[in-house]
């Protein structure tokens, strides 16, 4: 279970207030888990800091039709999360992914954020990619498969494991790091996945950050830095 860091995890975080002051006017890598409009689906943001640390934070997404059900079926307190903020509920009976698109222009806009790449999983989200590019955002399609996912997925586990990730303290974010458990194949590559195929406890915000995380091993590897020094700020390019 990568649910085995987290103690280090939750020593991790800061306030949201911090979490703002770290990464105020930053780039980052923003990573999407575009999952079925019925169930939760999330974004994450990803910013190197100057001090060697990767900062991570996500937002889960959810129909407000749905929140009374998911509760019961997924036995956590989505209305308290939405709430306080860790989740965004959107009108009707489904998802409408425009709310992460303005998700996204809001923290631009709040805190300065610089949108260096949108990182998504092409399952339901080449459209909505698609409109994103449009806009003038550099979209890269991050492919599901155990090769893409592997490394990704080690450096994600080896930075909680050595300190060296800051969060800003969300449940639904630590919700499904504890869910996650880690697949491997015959080669040893790794990839994350929920107990159950059919289970309810999803690990949506951490897949997010997963898909931003693929980016970062490939920037680190095409900037020549491929040490356990993490990027430097404008991920090195």
């Amino acid at each position: 279970y990568i649910g085995d860091l987290l103690p280090a995890w939750k020593d991790l975080g800061v306030s949201r207030d911090k979490f703002a002051e770290l990464t105020q006017g930053r780039q980052c890598l923003v990573g999407a888990d575009l999952s079925k409009k019925i169930d939760l689906t999330a974004d994450g943001f990803v910013f190197a800091l100057d001090d060697g640390r990767l900062a991570v934070s996500a937002t889960g997404f959810i129909p407000v039709a749905g929140l009374e059900k998911h509760e019961k079926a997924d036995d956590v307190q989505y209305r308290e999360w939405v709430a306080d903020g860790w989740v965004i509920a959107t009108e009707g009976q489904v998802t409408d992914y425009r709310a992460i698109e303005t998700h996204i222009h809001d923290c631009e806009l709040t805190h300065g954020w610089v949108v260096h790449e949108f990182c998504y999983d092409p399952y339901n989200a080449t459209h909505f990619a698609n409109e994103l590019a449009n806009q003038g955002y550099t979209c890269v399609e991050i492919r599901q498969g155990v090769r893409t996912l592997s490394e990704p997925t080690k450096l994600f586990r080896e930075l909680i494991a050595q300190g060296r990730i800051v969060h800003d303290g969300s449940p639904v974010l630590t919700w499904c790091l504890a869910n996650a458990v880690v697949e491997q194949d015959h080669n040893e590559n790794i990839k994350l996945s929920k107990r159950n195929a059919s289970d309810t406890k999803r690990i949506d915000l951490l897949a997010a950050l997963i898909n931003a995380m693929v980016r970062v091993q490939e920037l680190r590897e095409a900037s020549g830095d491929i040490s356990d020094d993490i990027l430097s700020e404008e991920w090195g390019m």
